[in-house]
C-alpha cells in the first residue's frame, strides 16, 4: 500500500518551476488545535530542544501533542515512524542539536 506525505515549503515557487505544485497548499492561519509531531534525530540534546519547542507552542499557539518518533542519527526515518506521523500529526518539527 503506497502512502504519501504532503511536504509544504515556506518558500515561494517561481513561475515555470517544474517542481511547483499544481495548486498552492492550504496554509492555516492559526496553529490552535493542530497536532504537533516531533522527530528526534538522535543527536545529543535533540529531545530537550523538541520538548522545549513543544511546550512553547502549546502555551503560545494552542497546539496539541501528536506523534513523537526517533530516527537514527545517520539514517532516514523508518516506515513505522512515517506512518505514526501521517496518522497523528498535522505539523512536524525535526530537531538537530549537539
Amino acid at each position: 500500500m503506497e502512502q504519501f506525505l504532503d511536504l509544504v515549503s515556506p518558500f515561494p515557487v517561481r513561475s515555470g518551476d517544474k517542481r511547483a505544485p499544481s495548486s498552492p497548499p492550504v496554509i492555516a492561519r492559526t496553529l490552535e488545535g493542530a497536532r504537533l509531531g516531533l522527530v528526534d534525530n538522535g543527536k545529543a540534546n535533540a529531545a530537550e530542544v523538541l520538548e522545549a519547542l513543544r511546550d512553547l507552542l502549546q502555551e503560545r499557539c494552542g497546539v496539541v501533542p501528536g506523534a513523537t518518533v526517533r530516527k537514527p542519527v545517520n539514517g532516514p526515518l523508518d516506515q513505522a515512524g512515517l506512518d505514526a506521523l501521517q496518522e497523528n500529526a498535522d505539523i512536524v518539527l525535526v530537531a538537530s542539536a549537539d
